[in-house]
């Protein structure tokens, strides 16, 4: 397994919970975010796999975290990936952990999975494109050949992430202006060149030009680049936005 994945919780001296319907809630949901998110991560770290999302994984997540009533064995999970998730995910609870039923909040769960993933997708529409910016900072910070300033690594960070959007407001705004059609949903057509996506050579250290194209090409382009550009509605009209999504998931800050 890979060990990249690291699982962590704040350990408490006991984790027997109240009986009330809604504290059994908020444990299974806690969990059932846990394991979606590690699971997610761990596919695309070890498999290269992208898991299609949708509210039905996250309610799996919950059944398989808690049994159907008190009295009963947790629910058996039938997903073989998702068993492995599941096994990591329990060998870091504590031993005195009691797991949850479900028994009285299973209508709440189902309204719970139906809002993780219209969170999840508004989270990645409007805030990956902020989240690579960071990430692509610090990675450059610690890998260019030569020293640049803060200021210069944001500069280069808002060009990148510029160039894996699409304006739509603006497009629609423009096209409204001069009286046009819509515009319709555009194929992504990546930068051919550093200068091409840049717009202006900003580093001038070859070695640092060719980490920042690799930075671009081989993680950047090679994880999302099928999914591109970034935009509303792209959530709309591709099936493709859980590359995003797992994306996202492994660079959450």
């Amino acid at each position: 397994m890979s060990s990249r994945i690291v699982v962590s919780f704040s350990v408490y001296s006991s984790w027997v919970y109240p009986e009330g319907d809604h504290d059994r809630y908020n444990y299974i949901t806690f969990l059932a975010f846990k394991l979606i998110t590690i699971h997610v991560i761990r596919l695309r770290q070890e498999q290269n796999q992208v898991l299609p999302l949708s509210d039905r994984e996250f309610q799996t997540c919950c059944n398989v975290v808690s049994s159907s009533r008190e009295d009963q064995n947790l629910t058996p999970c039938r997903d073989d990936p998702l068993r492995i998730t599941l096994d990591l995910l329990r060998s870091q609870l504590p031993a005195d952990y009691v797991s949850p039923h479900r028994e009285g909040p299973t209508q709440a769960l189902i309204w719970a999975s139906i809002s993780w993933i219209a969170n999840v997708r508004v989270d990645v529409c409007y805030h990956l494109s902020q989240r690579l910016e960071r990430w692509i900072v610090l990675r450059l910070a610690a890998n260019l050949a030569q020293r640049v300033p803060e200021k210069g690594l944001w500069r280069i960070a808002s060009r990148i992430a510029d160039a894996l959007l699409w304006n739509e407001k603006a497009a629609f705004a423009r096209a409204r202006s001069l009286g046009l059609p819509d515009p319709t949903f555009p194929d992504y057509v990546a930068p051919s060149s550093l200068d091409d996506l840049l717009g202006a050579t900003l580093i001038n250290h070859r070695k640092s030009h060719e980490i920042l194209w690799r930075l671009f090409t081989d993680e950047i382009l090679a994880s999302i680049g099928s999914a591109l550009p970034l935009c509303p509605t792209n959530f709309e009209k591709h099936q493709r936005w859980s590359q995003l999504v797992s994306f996202s998931f492994i660079y959450r800050d």
